[in-house]
């Protein structure tokens, strides 16, 4: 190989890994989906909790207040830390209970869907609404009110250009593909909606609470929890309590059920994903059988949606629990207290 050769096939292998690299900062949120279920699941059963590139973004409910016609509106912050949850930073002082990262922006939402830098600025708001709930994929948003039976809509990231894509109430929104998948409140069950035509079929006969998917099986929530082959169509009870919330990481799931006896006690805790190994990691007299479950950095996140000062977090082994709540620094404004609480 002479000299002008050589030189040409090393800009090539150059250009290349550049353009790998580029390829790679650029990956957004919703490209993860197919093949991360926790942040699938994070994202899907409420999104207050978020994690991105070594970043978790969170948000602490202070209060929530109503209007005359008993409408809420609710009050809080959004907060930035490390894996570790060492270095708290504020981003916003707004409530959200869906978070998503796209392109350098904090999409959120609590009664609107909002967007701000994702290390804090200006608030924009995007699309008004009384509950929304929704998820970004290929520079689209996509959004239902999880108040009305009015449809599933499709936007641009700005809000503009809205268009309904199908009628009737739905919730539990992901987009893979061309496809949105969603529990209709028609009857309670998985649904795969063509965003091309706006075909639905029913992706699995079961009445679905939580749920998480790719090309190759669906993982859900009935009574117990279940795993769905979506190629060969059968399925399998893979946890067999009763389970009201659930996440994963790894080999392993994290779910709260309730078993035994004439009253219903809930736990916390985590199994091999075939149902092995099961280990109990926190049986707290509280009120958490109605907690959502978040794992992100070395922490998981429960969070109860009903009680403002219950937003916890552990470790993966669920030792070293904490509480998060809205508390004042030194100059009046809103941080975060964190809490060593023995007595849960």
């Amino acid at each position: 190989m002479n000299k002008t050769n050589y030189f040409k096939v090393l800009i090539i292998i150059a250009v290349s890994i550049i353009l790998s690299a580029c390829s790679m900062k650029g990956k957004t949120v919703d490209q993860d989906f197919e093949h991360d279920f926790t942040k699938q699941r994070n994202h899907v059963q409420s999104g207050r909790v978020l994690e991105e590139r070594g970043d978790v973004y969170f948000s602490v409910l202070s209060e929530t207040a109503y209007d005359k016609q008993k409408n809420p509106t609710y009050h809080g912050s959004i907060f930035r830390t490390d894996a570790k949850g060492d270095q708290l930073v504020k981003i916003a002082d707004h409530y959200a209970s869906y978070l998503t990262i796209h392109n350098s922006w904090l999409y959120f939402s609590s009664e609107n869907i909002y967007r701000i830098p994702k290390d804090g600025g200006k608030i924009e708001l995007l699309v008004p609404g009384r509950d929304l709930e929704f998820t970004i994929y290929k520079n689209k948003i996509y959004f239902v009110d999880r108040t009305s039976e009015d449809g599933i809509y499709e936007s641009n990231l700005d809000g503009s250009f809205q268009k309904k894509l199908f009628d009737g109430g739905a919730s539990n929104l992901t987009v893979l593909g061309d496809t949105i998948y969603t529990v209709r409140k028609a009857d309670f069950k998985l649904h795969a909606i063509s965003i091309r035509n706006n075909e639905s079929s029913s992706v699995i006969n079961d009445t679905v609470k939580q749920y998480c998917i790719n090309d190759q099986q669906v993982i859900y929530t009935s009574e117990g929890l279940y795993i769905q082959s979506l190629i060969e169509g059968s399925s399998a009870v893979k946890i067999d309590d009763f389970v009201s919330a659930f996440n994963l990481q790894g080999d392993w799931v994290y779910y709260i059920s309730a078993s035994g006896g004439e009253v219903l006690k809930p736990t916390l805790n985590k199994a091999r994903s075939d149902g092995s190994e099961r280990v109990v990691l926190l049986e707290k007299d509280i009120s958490y059988y109605d907690m959502e479950i978040y794992i992100a950095g070395k922490w998981i996140y429960l969070f109860n949606p009903y009680e403002a000062n219950q937003f916890i977090r552990m470790n993966l082994d669920g030792e070293d629990l904490q509480v998060l709540r809205l508390g004042k620094d030194f100059n009046g404004e809103s941080a975060v207290e964190i809490l060593i609480e023995e007595s849960l």
